[in-house]
């Protein structure tokens, strides 16, 4: 296991259709270390949404074993994915899905009062700190329509480190920006994972990106290979 924040061994998931079996992900293995960045590229319908999916506890692989720090998940235990989502798992979206009707810092705070962590000071000092990080310290009181698009999806990921993940799962952040902001992204992406020692996972259709990644894994027809 070693360093390993994220691990997924031999992932299988298949559906049936009929008598047919549709094997979308096939005997898939990568880990991630604590501070490394990898992504996932590969053409639509190619598995790789399932894939983090299943890296982040929101699916079952139809056989395999995924590792999120030291828990193991399986579905012996799959009353505790609740917990693992919450407390060790950090999820930026396509969209934002900011909350409109909470203030950028509000936002941050909901993820505290979701979780069993409740020292309310030091989770208020980290949301702080986080803001300060992404360069939003004057946007804390703004509600998310007077923010700008490429604002709106660094609060989505100052959000997603307010648990403390051990892995952040990143589904095409840059999908809903221009070309400067959605790289301005994925370098706090970076910079953060980096900072606090996280292992971050990011699938993208945007290659002009990749140079920013410590890792890249194409995946086709089920079967991913790493690049880099």
């Amino acid at each position: 296991m070693g360093n390993n924040a994220l691990e997924l061994n031999n992932i299988k998931k298949s559906y049936h259709d009929g008598e047919e079996e549709n094997i979308v992900l096939n005997n898939v293995s990568l880990s991630i270390e604590y501070g490394e960045f990898a992504a996932i590229v590969g053409p639509s319908g190619s598995g790789k949404s399932t894939l983090l999916s299943i890296a982040g506890a929101l699916l079952s692989p139809t056989s395999g074993e995924v590792r999120i720090g030291k828990t193991l998940l399986s579905d012996r235990n799959k009353k505790h994915w609740d917990k693992v989502r919450r407390e060790q798992i950090g999820f930026v979206f396509q969209s934002h899905q900011l909350l409109p009707y909470l203030k950028v810092m509000d936002q941050l705070k909901l993820i505290t009062w979701l979780s069993s962590r409740k020292d309310k000071k030091e989770q208020e000092e980290h949301a702080a700190k986080l803001l300060e990080d992404f360069g939003l310290n004057n946007r804390a009181s703004y509600y998310p329509d007077k923010l700008s698009g490429g604002e709106k999806q660094r609060v989505a990921i100052a959000r997603a480190l307010m648990n403390h993940p051990d892995v952040l799962l990143a589904d095409e952040p840059t999908a809903s920006l221009d070309k400067d902001r959605g790289r301005q992204v994925v370098e706090m992406i970076r910079k953060e994972t980096k900072k606090y020692k996280k292992a971050a996972l990011m699938v993208t259709h945007d290659e002009r990106i990749l140079d920013l990644v410590d890792s890249v894994y194409r995946i086709e027809n089920g079967i991913i290979t790493k690049e880099k």
